[in-house]
């Protein structure tokens, strides 16, 4: 599946704000983040930018892909939020507000 540069930057926030949202940054998330970045081919430089976009412009990209993305991404939301083992309260509700907003409901 392709993704375009405004997508995979997209996709790229949300999971970065996935990781972000318990507090603390964990070894196995950071190698996800890895792992999905040579995945998309994408940059580090590009997570710097994709991290600097608005949650607005954000949700509204994401809101944007096709059905298939957006069941790609709630996927990729599940596994970053399950990959340390914890899938706590805070990483629940950021990834069913994300899957809300988009339009596609959450595989939990």
């Amino acid at each position: 599946m392709e993704f375009s540069l405004a997508e995979k930057m997209a996709l790229v926030k949300a999971i970065d704000e996935v990781i972000y949202v318990d507090g603390k940054v964990d070894t196995e998330e950071m190698a996800f983040m890895t792992q999905l970045m040579d995945t998309l081919n994408f940059d580090r430089m590009l997570v710097e930018e994709a991290r600097k976009i608005r949650a607005k412009d954000c949700l509204s990209t994401l809101k944007g892909m096709t059905y298939e993305k957006k069941q790609a991404l709630s996927e990729l939301l599940n596994e970053m939020a399950n990959v340390d083992g914890e899938f706590n309260k805070n990483e629940y509700r950021l990834i069913f507000n994300i899957l809300h907003e988009v339009g596609i409901g959450p595989d939990f």
